[in-house]
């Protein structure tokens, strides 16, 4: 998976990366992969790089923060993935975080990541359409979202 992020936000973004990985998936981190990059200004050589990275990408995750508000990257990442494949879920870390994306509310279209035990005590990864709605990340990166059957649990 691809994981956008603020880069101010470096620590938070090794800790997810490394429960995501304890989950069994693989996350890209661009300043990790390809520290060569320069995130600070917008370029077609570290656009074109990220494109490649993305089309090796399963799924986009989109880090909320305060930090990601003010990204030059980020949104350009969730458009393009949703173009280009249309698996993107928003991983809220954000502080008081709701689902309220003021001077973002693009991001409201997506669903949400969350981590949570399964029927059989195992942590594995959810994808929330809203507070009710869910299906496996799994199934979720699978099944062409207009196909997703998504589990009510009311």
């Amino acid at each position: 998976m691809f994981l956008s992020h603020s880069i101010k936000d470096s620590d938070l973004v090794l800790g997810v990366k490394g429960i995501l990985e304890d989950l069994g998936h693989s996350v890209y981190v661009d300043w990790i992969e390809d520290p060569q990059l320069d995130r600070t200004k917008v370029s077609a050589k570290t656009a074109e790089k990220l494109r490649q990275r993305m089309s090796t990408c399963l799924s986009l995750l989109y880090l909320t923060t305060q930090n990601a508000e003010e990204s030059k990257w980020m949104p350009w990442e969730c458009g393009y993935y949703d173009g280009f494949k249309g698996k993107v879920a928003i991983l809220p870390v954000k502080e008081n975080s709701t689902n309220v994306f003021l001077g973002q509310e693009y991001l409201g279209l997506y669903p949400y990541c969350v981590k949570q035990r399964d029927d059989g005590g195992n942590d594995r990864l959810w994808i929330q359409k809203d507070s009710s709605t869910y299906v496996s990340f799994k199934t979720w990166v699978k099944v062409e979202n207009h196909l997703l059957e998504w589990k009510s649990n009311s």
